[in-house]
C-alpha cells in the first residue's frame, strides 16, 4: 500500500550448478575441512559455489548448519529448501545472520556453519563464538581482494591459507 509508480521490478532465482564445487573440494579439503571464505565481485558466482559446497560437504558426512538471511542459499518455500543444500544440512532462513550463528551454535551441534556475504561486525563477533566453539566456517563475502575483507575478520587469523 506504500510503493507507488512503480517503474521496474529486479527478480533474483536462486539455481543450483551441480558438481561446480567437486574439484575444489578435492582440492582444497583432502585431508580435512578448514575455515574458508569466497571472495569476489557482486554476480561472480560465490553463492552458487557456497551452495554446490555446502551439498558436497554434506554428502561426505558432514553436519552443516546454513544461516540464510535472504534465502538466497536454499531458497526455502513453505518452510522446504527448494535447493539440494545434501542429507546432513540444517538451514536456519530469514534470520539474521548473526543471530542464525548463535541459535545453531547451541541447538544444532554443527561441524560447519554456511552463511554468504558476511560483513557488519556482528556477524564476526557471531563467526568467532562459532570457531572458539570449534566449528568450522565456509563462508561469502563481496571483495576483489584481500584488502576488501573486513579487517576485523583478518584479525583472529581465522583463515589459514583456503581463500577462494
Amino acid at each position: 500500500t506504500m510503493i507507488k509508480d512503480i517503474t521496474s521490478l529486479n527478480i533474483r532465482i536462486a539455481h543450483e550448478v551441480r558438481g561446480c564445487s567437486t574439484f575444489l573440494i578435492k582440492q582444497l579439503y583432502s585431508n580435512s575441512f578448514e575455515n574458508t571464505l569466497i571472495l569476489s565481485s557482486p554476480g561472480s558466482g560465490k553463492t552458487t559455489l557456497l551452495r554446490d559446497m555446502i551439498r558436497e560437504l554434506s554428502l561426505l558426512g558432514n553436519n552443516i548448519s546454513v544461516v540464510d538471511e535472504r534465502s538466497e542459499i536454499a531458497a526455502m518455500y513453505k518452510g522446504l529448501a527448494q535447493n539440494d543444500l545434501g542429507p546432513r544440512t540444517d538451514i536456519m532462513n530469514n534470520c539474521r545472520k548473526a543471530t542464525g550463528i548463535r541459535m545453531m551454535i547451541r541447538s544444532m551441534s554443527p561441524n560447519i556453519i554456511a552463511t554468504d556475504e558476511i560483513g557488519d561486525s556482528k556477524d564476526i563477533e557471531a563467526i568467532y563464538e562459532a570457531n572458539f566453539a570449534g566449528i568450522k566456517l565456509l563462508l561469502t563475502a563481496h571483495g576483489d581482494d584481500l584488502q576488501d575483507v573486513p579487517e576485523k575478520l583478518l584479525k583472529k587469523k581465522l583463515f589459514k591459507n583456503s581463500f577462494i
